[in-house]
């Protein structure tokens, strides 16, 4: 049987201009800068050796470039375009590049839509809530161990972290919210709004 769907998705998502691809999109490149920084991460907090921090980071690497390849295809499937365009797309949507495109404009419209119903999921809320909770209890942990160099650095950096992503989050959701705004707007025949760049 031939892959009627994805032929159609592919002739579908061959008319969307989603950019240059970058190195950064590749597979490989993710899990590589994944395993770097989780090994540095874990040599400077816990005090990990060499090799013991590099295992852990081939796992968590491995686990997460997993679970972002397949996030990558099932957007795809759900907006019409290869998994490869993806990123491409998000970052025309960050910097405000508005397509005059039809199919482009949908599709944009509804990966606008995806992000913010994934982002306003409760799990997504109380995966922020249970990362503060984790960050609580390391550094409270460590002082009474009698750490409190380690605890400060864990509080300090936990915290600066944790609200670092709070602010990316209210960003990205009014960005999010304001890209879906107008792309919404072109759709109903209102003024061609959908030209030039989002509002800031």
């Amino acid at each position: 049987m031939s892959d009627t769907g994805g032929t159609a998705r592919r002739n579908a998502g061959s008319t969307v201009r989603s950019g240059k691809g970058r190195l950064t999109d590749r597979w490989w490149v993710m899990g590589l800068l994944m395993l770097v920084l989780y090994t540095g991460m874990r040599m400077l907090i816990n005090g990990a050796s060499l090799w013991g921090a590099l295992i852990a980071g081939a796992f968590y690497a491995g686990w997460m470039t997993w679970w972002l390849m397949r996030r990558r295809r099932r957007d795809g499937r759900a907006v019409g375009v290869e998994a490869d365009e993806l990123p491409g797309l998000e970052r025309r949507m960050r910097h405000g590049d508005v397509p005059t495109d039809p199919r482009e404009r949908q599709v944009m419209r509804g990966l606008a839509r995806r992000r913010l119903a994934q982002m306003n999921r409760r799990p997504a809320v109380w995966a922020f809530v249970a990362m503060a909770l984790v960050v609580a209890a390391l550094t409270v942990l460590m002082a009474v161990a009698g750490d409190v160099t380690q605890a400060l650095v864990t509080g300090i950096g936990g915290a600066a972290f944790l609200v670092w992503m709070y602010a990316m989050r209210r960003r990205n959701l009014a960005r999010l919210t304001r890209a879906e705004s107008r792309l919404t707007a072109g759709e109903r025949g209102g003024p061609r709004s959908g030209q030039g760049r989002f509002a800031a």
